[in-house]
């Protein structure tokens, strides 16, 4: 499934996220536990640990995007007195990492209650999991992560796509009705073609010049179709290129005309019409997609999807988007039932994935979890080693 699909790489990269290695720091030894639950069960502090640096550190981050769409960090370390709702993004880290450490504890203790069980194939990729961290084990191990530690959240990721599946799956108890994941999909997912305008750090005469051929693109977009102004732009480009090295291509020359072939002999235009019916569905695959409102936001933050929303298939717009340095010109397009069908299980992870998250915190909370708060002090997210790339 696509969401849990990124929530495994996600620890598996965990190191990497928004771009930093957490290297060597002074947290002692791995056998700490940051918090009790039930009847005296302990949770290893490399746990938190790793929610810590992976799922925390990332939601932390967007949350800061969500804001301030202009945001983007420089330095990972200026970004922790940066401030959420009140709250620092230090102490918003925190508080992520508690949740998804009581989450850890819902899955586990859910996993068992349903008697739920993980295909050969899957354990059989945990033990492949358990050779990547002894290859990482110095950076793991110096950050209070034990191997123990490090397979634990990998195979909770694992019980928790199997929990997903068993309430949401094919077969699911909870599963949707295929009316509900329609309107889910046509309120909250958007089809768009779009045309990117870099204007980066220019100046106020320069961006102008930038907007003025963003323009001219959506006035001819308006009037030819958004795929023949691309495919008309890219001949040109291909004729200019040529122009240069002094062999010029053959005339012949708008989609129209290319796609039907005129003026050549039959198999020619056979072979001509069939290059360019290529050609042309390599410029729509490169420049459609289908986003939920999530992928929107951070792409074109919340201006630009109230904007995108107000649009009715067909209509465009010129999106001003700050934070990349760039106008789009942007095509709304119709969707279709095929198109929802076969996003159905992404549909119904997004649909559901905050009501999941929801049980499996208030699961952990009855099992009485309780967090030794100095342990919690001395792995603050400040008090990491980052090494910026």
């Amino acid at each position: 499934m696509f969401l849990m699909k990124v929530m495994r790489n996600t620890l598996l990269l965990f190191s990497l996220i928004i771009g930093v290695l957490c290297t060597a720091c002074r947290f002692g030894t791995q056998t700490e536990y940051i918090a009790v639950y039930g009847d005296g069960k302990k949770i290893p502090t490399g746990i938190y640990v790793m929610y810590e640096l992976s799922d925390a550190l990332g939601s932390a981050m967007q949350k800061l995007r969500e804001k301030d769409s202009t945001f983007y960090p420089h330095n990972l370390r200026s970004c922790f007195n940066c401030a959420i709702d009140g709250e620092t993004m230090e102490e918003l880290i925190e508080k992520i990492a508690k949740e998804k450490v009581t989450q850890y504890v819902g899955i586990i203790t859910l996993f068992d209650e349903l008697k739920l069980t993980l295909p050969t194939g899957k354990l059989e990729m945990l033990e492949q999991f358990a050779k990547i961290y002894d290859k990482k084990k110095m950076s793991l191990s110096e950050n209070g992560v034990g191997k123990e530690s490090y397979i634990a959240c990998l195979e909770a990721k694992e019980k928790r796509a199997a929990i997903f599946d068993y309430y949401y799956g094919k077969d699911g108890k909870e599963r949707p009705t295929k009316e509900e994941i329609g309107r889910y999909f046509e309120e909250k997912f958007f089809k768009v073609q779009t045309k990117i305008f870099y204007y980066g750090e220019q100046s106020a005469a320069q961006k102008a010049e930038v907007q003025k051929d963003a323009e001219a693109f959506r006035m001819r977009v308006t009037e030819e179709g958004f795929s023949k102004v691309l495919f008309s732009m890219e001949e040109e480009s291909i004729k200019k290129e040529e122009k240069a090295k002094g062999t010029e291509p053959e005339s012949g020359a708008n989609i129209d005309s290319a796609l039907s072939g005129e003026a050549k002999k039959p198999e020619e235009k056979v072979k001509e019409t069939e290059a360019n019916e290529e050609k042309l569905k390599n410029i729509e695959a490169a420049s459609i997609e289908v986003l939920n409102e999530k992928q929107v936001i951070n792409y074109y933050a919340e201006s630009g999807r109230d904007e995108i929303k107000k649009l009715l298939p067909g209509e465009t717009t010129l999106l001003d988007v700050k934070h990349h340095n760039m106008l789009v010109v942007l095509q709304k397009l119709p969707m279709t039932e095929e198109e929802c069908e076969k996003r159905e299980e992404e549909i119904i992870e997004e649909m559901k994935l905050e009501e999941f998250e929801k049980m499996l915190v208030e699961l952990g909370n009855r099992q009485g979890i309780k967090f030794d708060e100095e342990i919690v002090k001395k792995f603050k997210s400040s008090k990491l080693k980052f090494k910026e790339r």
